[in-house]
């Protein structure tokens, strides 16, 4: 097998054909050493995924402090100490309590691990998966994002509840700054031109906060109108986050958004806000995604005894053209258009901070 870090490069020799999804994985508790333990009976008695991924919270509550924070080893490196948790990678983004640390000593963990894969805040990964009975195979775009600089809302109640725990971060003294609007713009740029520019079967897309979610943290009204006529004028496959404490599929537009949040901590409650809701349950557990020809197959998975709780079947996506790109942007816009207010006062304090 091998597999590198850089954007774009392709993943041969996959050993396996099957992503995992774990959200919020960043205390030590029992809920988190039994999802191990039954993430380590997959990995042992079936085929290699062709990588885990870490969808953000990484460490509870604030981040890590250095290199050397023991937490890397707490929450990672004994829980998943396995040999065959080192044979494939596991590929890392950020959540917002991971902003309340030292965010570059992340990054550079991946000089250190062999397994631990963050080369910057955002970054891509392209693999290839043999399908060897049909002898042909599928190309995978697998998207990862800092949705920090996505939901000013999230952001600015995070950053308000850590100065009153006291937490200290480079992130958290920028703030809401010129800064992060610059960072926001400079990241969303590069994640359209990474999707306008994608030649992959299937593009998967994973943040930390959900776009839409029926749990604590609802639905995010900016990401909507953002994100989404981005995912549909390209044709993204899935989105996959954390953040909510919970297990759910909601399916928009063809899209299914999948929260994989509950590995650790207790079950969020859901509020029945979403009439698009497919699956949802209050179990610690996770994702996986297995890639096929002409679909995806996503199985939710209890983290107590490894059973499916759910599966659904995603066909591969026709990519939208240039020629078809304005209607779907239309239809969005549309649907989002009575949530329009909401961000008035956000654009205008962006304005205000850009000009300064």
């Amino acid at each position: 097998m091998r597999y590198s870090n850089a954007s774009e490069k392709d993943i041969q020799d996959a050993v396996g054909s099957e992503f995992y999804f774990i959200g919020d994985s960043g205390e030590a508790t029992d809920a988190l050493a039994a999802l191990g333990v039954v993430l380590h009976k997959h990995v042992s008695t079936g085929s290699r995924p062709e990588a885990v991924v870490l969808l953000g919270d990484n460490f509870y509550p604030d981040g890590v402090k250095g290199i050397d924070d023991p937490r890397f080893r707490i929450c990672f490196e004994e829980v998943f100490k396995q040999p065959e948790f080192h044979e494939f990678p596991w590929q890392v983004i950020l959540g917002n309590h991971d902003h309340g640390g030292d965010i570059q000593s992340q990054i550079d963990y991946s000089g250190r691990s062999s397994r631990w894969k963050m080369p910057a805040q955002w970054y891509t990964n392209r693999h290839i998966i043999e399908h060897l009975e049909m002898q042909t195979s599928s190309s995978v775009l697998m998207v990862y994002i800092d949705t920090w600089y996505f939901d000013l809302k999230e952001t600015e109640d995070f950053i308000r509840w850590s100065k009153e725990m006291k937490f200290e971060s480079k992130s958290l003294e920028l703030g809401i700054s010129k800064e992060y609007y610059n960072k926001r713009e400079k990241q969303l740029k590069w994640l359209e031109k990474t999707l306008r520019t994608a030649d992959s079967d299937f593009i998967l897309v994973c943040g930390h906060y959900p776009v839409y979610s029926d749990s604590f943290h609802g639905s995010s009204k900016e990401m909507i109108d953002t994100l989404v006529p981005l995912f549909l004028k390209y044709g993204v496959d899935a989105y996959i986050n954390g953040h909510d404490h919970v297990l759910q599929i909601i399916e928009k537009n063809g899209i299914p958004y999948i929260t994989s949040g509950l590995s650790t901590r207790n079950p969020a409650k859901f509020y029945s806000k979403e009439d698009d809701i497919e699956f949802k349950a209050q179990q610690h557990g996770f994702a996986a995604i297995k890639i096929f020809q002409d679909s995806l197959q996503i199985n939710m998975v209890a983290a107590h005894d490894g059973k499916v709780l759910h599966t659904k079947i995603v066909p591969k996506k026709q990519r939208e053209t240039s020629n078809n790109a304005s209607v779907c942007r239309k239809r969005v816009s549309a649907n989002a258009a009575s949530d329009a207010h909401s961000y008035q006062s956000h654009r205008d304090k962006e304005q205000l901070l850009k000009s300064n």
